[in-house]
């Protein structure tokens, strides 16, 4: 069956853009580099929002470093990155999960090939999909007993917010001095 008249177009309605944030200067607020950062950080006193980013950077690091880039689970040399092949530290308890002395504790952490990764934390090709856990949490339990009794001994719940900045400077120099003089020594 055919119309006999045909279908009025009209134009797409877009929805009203949100309201950005303003800072008080006029201008939004823009994400900052870890370059940029650093820059800032011999002029003033880090903001709560960069202490965060400095940390989950020097939480990598050391992980890195740690593990030697080998990939923990698949045994594969993997430069870092966010292609197959390469690899990212991998936190076991989610950062949204993870209480603050989890959350930046080495020992709930892994080096892990991207593609694990993404498959642990259920993200592939851009799309939630069941997170395949089993094997690395079996991984842990077999190959760091004592890390895996650490991070399944207790109950836990995520509260950053009402963490003291303070107490996210003091794990920012923590990491920072990962690994100690004694600990090179003993490699």
């Amino acid at each position: 069956m055919t119309r006999k008249t045909p279908l009025k177009r009209t134009a797409l309605k877009r929805k009203p853009a949100k309201p950005r944030a303003i800072r008080k200067n006029g201008k939004p607020p823009t994400r900052k580099t870890v370059s940029a950062i650093r820059k800032a950080e011999g002029q003033r006193p880090l903001r709560r929002p960069e202490l965060i980013k400095m940390l989950d950077v020097e939480w990598s690091r050391c992980i890195r470093e740690r593990d030697e880039y080998i990939c923990q689970i698949t045994g594969k040399y993997c430069e870092p990155g966010c292609q197959p092949g390469q690899g990212n530290a991998a936190h076991l308890i989610g950062k949204g999960q993870a209480p603050f002395h989890l959350k930046y504790d080495l020992r709930n952490g892994l080096w892990m090939e991207w593609q694990l990764h993404m498959e642990f934390d259920g993200l592939l090709a851009g799309k939630r999909r069941p997170a395949r856990q089993s094997l690395v949490w079996g991984w842990l339990a077999r190959n760091r007993p004592e890390d895996f009794a650490y991070l399944t001994g207790s109950p836990w719940k995520a509260n950053i917010a009402n963490v003291p900045i303070h107490e996210l400077r003091e794990k920012l120099e923590e990491l920072r001095a990962w690994p100690t003089p004694k600990e090179e020594g003993e490699k």
